[in-house]
């Protein structure tokens, strides 16, 4: 979905008409941001990510632990710039939010042993239970603004969030309070 300017009105857009057009890695390969173009010439800038860290234990009597998994589970938009110089750039900035869940659930594995060595160790009785615990390093839009000042959007977000029963920690997971939109002059639209 793109951003019609003129109008204001979302306008869809195949996944094949939408190209990538650069993206920037870290020393590991890892790709952190990225740039797409739509038919119209915008330029979409996404070079912020969440991230999950996945985790797992088996039961305290099993020989191995599934270890961790990290990887980016969304892409935030952080700008997008249009060919037409009029129309200029749109900013995103966001504030950032933490959720972790943790949780015990059964488990039912057959163990195998070849050539009577395992990288497990001694093989032991199948566990009957597991622990799993799931971080999100998220991000909440905070404010949308043109470069040419003809907009800003801010999205106030300062109320704990009271329907996340079961969570196991948070920090700033908070609901949206109120949208203000304000004109070039900074006035209340």
């Amino acid at each position: 979905m793109a951003f019609d300017w003129g109008g204001g009105n979302p306008v869809v857009i195949s996944k094949d008409e939408v190209e990538v057009k650069e993206y920037d890695v870290d020393a590991n390969g890892r790709i952190i941001s990225w740039k797409l173009v739509d038919p119209m010439g915008r330029i979409y800038t996404l070079d912020l990510a969440e991230t999950t860290i996945s985790s797992g234990t088996f039961s305290v009597f099993s020989p191995c632990n599934s270890g961790e998994q990290r990887y980016n589970s969304a892409w935030y938009v952080t700008k997008i710039e249009s060919p037409n110089i009029v129309d200029g750039e749109i900013t995103f900035e966001y504030e950032s939010y933490n959720l972790e869940y943790d949780w015990q659930h059964t488990e039912s594995r057959t163990l195998l042993q070849t050539a009577g060595t395992s990288d497990c160790g001694n093989l032991r009785p199948a566990p009957e239970f597991a622990s799993s615990a799931t971080t999100i390093n998220g991000y909440r839009l905070k404010k949308i603004t043109s470069n040419n000042q003809r907009f800003t959007v801010e999205f106030n977000s300062q109320t704990p969030r009271t329907d996340t029963q079961g969570l196991s920690g948070q920090t700033n997971f908070n609901r949206l309070d109120e949208i203000r939109v304000l004109g070039a002059s900074q006035q209340l639209l």
